[in-house]
């Protein structure tokens, strides 16, 4: 099972108990269990140590890198370090709330607001110190004030930059991961280390960055999710207890 974590597996700010509980029995019972997020992975192991699910894998920066249940990195793809600025540029153009570069394990955040709560947690920069990252990034992500914005910081980022990079958006936030990353592309990699074959694959999402996710593996979407992802998928369920339990 692949599941989008915000909006699906977290719903209304949550993860059920009802759904940790599911996911216990379908792992208890030989399935995997797959994360499949936008997230980076420090950010999905904190969320799902908090809740208490064990995940076997986490597909995480829509694609982008891969982690086991030891937390170890298992594949990788990254972009070319170069375009950072200019797409940083961009975000601030589109007013963006952070520009946050992700690499593995490693991220640091743009300072763009001086009036935002800089969590000590975070590694921030400023602007003049983006040429001394010194890591490959898997993803950089932003948030905008509205679906509009960031529809159109996503159309001109792909239309400047497509051949670099590949902007994703979930509703306010954009994520920009190397080309040809997509959580159908992190998926298929998995699969492909796993010898599984695709008919065995479930994934479920809510949003618009698991559109593709759903149209590759003829997935499913949460009743609470983007009505027009619902509108593609081919079956909607109330959560993921619902989804388990008609599948186990």
């Amino acid at each position: 099972m692949a599941s989008d974590y915000d909006g699906t597996l977290n719903r209304n700010g949550s993860v059920s108990k009802e759904d940790i509980k599911a996911i216990e029995k379908w792992r208890s019972s030989g399935n995997l269990f797959v994360l499949v997020t936008g997230r980076g992975f420090p950010s999905a192991l904190r969320e799902m140590k908090y809740y208490g699910v064990a995940c076997d894998f986490y597909i995480c920066n829509n694609g982008s890198v891969i982690y086991d249940s030891d937390l170890k990195c298992v594949d990788s793809i990254t972009g070319d370090s170069s375009v950072i600025r200019p797409i940083v540029d961009l975000i601030i153009k589109y007013k963006g709330g952070r520009a946050a570069v992700s690499g593995g394990i490693r991220r640091c955040c743009v300072i763009l607001d001086r009036a935002r709560d800089i969590s000590p947690e975070e590694n921030w920069i400023e602007y003049s110190q983006i040429e001394n990252i010194d890591f490959k990034f898997t993803q950089i992500d932003t948030n905008t004030k509205s679906d509009a914005e960031a529809k159109k910081l996503t159309e001109e980022i792909n239309k400047t930059f497509g051949k670099y990079v590949l902007a994703h958006q979930n509703g306010t936030n954009v994520d920009i991961t190397p080309p040809e990353a997509s959580k159908p592309y992190g998926i298929n990699r998995l699969s492909k280390m796993l010898d599984l074959p695709k008919e065995n694959i479930l994934a479920i999402g809510d949003n618009t960055n698991d559109l593709e996710m759903i149209l590759e593996f003829n997935g499913f979407a949460v009743a609470s999710g983007n009505p027009f992802i619902i509108s593609k998928a081919s079956k909607i369920y109330p959560s993921i207890e619902a989804l388990i339990e008609e599948n186990i």
